[in-house]
């Protein structure tokens, strides 16, 4: 198989043998030119392992291992924006978390149980980088578009939830813990609002999204929230 048929495939390392299995799920290999389109990402177990030529580099270089080098650092505002996600995808029951993967260049983030598509954005008070005062949180509410015309620019989702890591300077370092869900507060707004009355806004701030009439929630009541909105959107477009 050829290096291209490597990357598109699934790989099982069967180390007893020093060699790479590999799984394609009965799909024929793509002419080189449809190589272009969206490849879609597949679920790892966190055990393969960093190799060459299906010769492993090093016993602990896995996915796993990659993952804690890479992904720790969850107060950094990459990894806690994936992180936030992750928090919404469990309290609406996305199974993706379980049985999926997080899809980088979707136009919405995660999907209730109801179809219901949800954007998930996130910020905070205390930042990694050197701070003098506090930031003052704001969110990108900005129009996505994979098009390189900005008027094809547009929100498909239902609803955004604004994911606010609550802790303040006056908390205690060590009490900064962002897999904590009651650190965390979640605005929850319907995409109509923004099309309606920001619909060219790039960003957002706490007090504007409350005079928009965003419902700021616990992590437990999320799901309900979103549901309960969606049926009243329902409800007022029949009517």
């Amino acid at each position: 198989m050829d290096r291209m048929g490597r990357i598109l495939c699934r790989d099982v390392a069967d180390y007893s043998h020093s060699k790479i299995l590999m799984h394609c799920s009965g799909e024929e290999k793509q002419p080189m030119n449809e190589l272009l389109g969206h490849i879609a990402p597949w679920r790892r177990t966190g055990d393969e392992r960093l190799h060459a030529e299906g010769k492993p580099v090093h016993d602990d270089a896995t996915l796993l291992n990659f993952g804690q080098w890479y992904g720790s650092d969850i107060l950094n505002n990459t990894e806690s924006g994936a992180l936030a996600e992750y928090i919404v995808a469990q309290a609406i029951g996305d199974k993706r978390v379980t049985e999926g993967v997080r899809e980088t260049w979707d136009f919405y983030d995660v999907v209730t149980s109801d179809d219901a598509k949800v954007e998930v954005k996130s910020s905070a008070y205390i930042q990694t980088w050197g701070q003098k005062e506090e930031y003052t949180p704001r969110f990108d509410i900005a129009r996505k578009s994979w098009d390189p015309t900005p008027s094809n620019a547009v929100r498909l989702s239902d609803v955004y939830i604004f994911c606010l890591h609550n802790r303040r300077v006056t908390d205690a370092l060590y009490a900064l813990d962002p897999i904590d869900v009651s650190q965390w507060d979640f605005y929850i707004l319907q995409t109509s609002t923004l099309e309606r009355e920001v619909p060219n806004q790039n960003s957002i701030g706490i007090a504007r999204l409350n005079r928009l009439g965003a419902r700021k929630v616990p992590f437990d009541q999320i799901r309900s929230t979103i549901c309960e909105m969606i049926s009243q959107s329902d409800s007022t477009t029949v009517t």
